[in-house]
């Protein structure tokens, strides 16, 4: 994560740091085969296709989950899901935290083949 110390103009940079998983578009794809997109009314047509806004999927899976936060960046086509460090309860060891998104509904149907980690990423916007 890149820190910045003093004033800065013009930023539009937002940075997270949550205990997950970083996703791609492949883990999108498993989300949005299994929640109906046209219930949350993210389908556009395109000139030569049907797209989707992947960010209007997440931030409605999103609120129906509040306990997982997801990031993701349009642009870059990358993402954060995960528990978000600065929500995590002083009474819950990590190894604790790690265990409930490892068993989270969204991270099961994403089939993460690594270990939950401390992951940070930082969006440009």
């Amino acid at each position: 994560m890149k820190m910045r110390t003093g004033f800065v103009s013009n930023s539009s940079s937002s940075s997270f740091c949550v205990v997950g998983y970083a996703i791609d578009i492949d883990n999108i794809e498993k989300l949005i085969k299994k929640y109906d997109p046209k219930s949350h009314g993210i389908l556009y047509k395109s000139d030569n296709e049907e797209e989707l806004y992947f960010s209007d999927v997440l931030y409605n899976l999103e609120e129906e989950n509040s306990d997982l936060s997801i990031h993701w960046d349009d642009e870059c086509e990358e993402g954060l899901m995960g528990i978000n460090v600065e929500s995590i309860p002083d009474d819950k060891t990590i190894g604790e935290i790690k265990e409930l998104v490892k068993e989270h509904e969204y991270c099961k149907i994403c089939e993460f083949k690594k270990d939950v980690d401390v992951i940070t990423m930082e969006i440009n916007g």
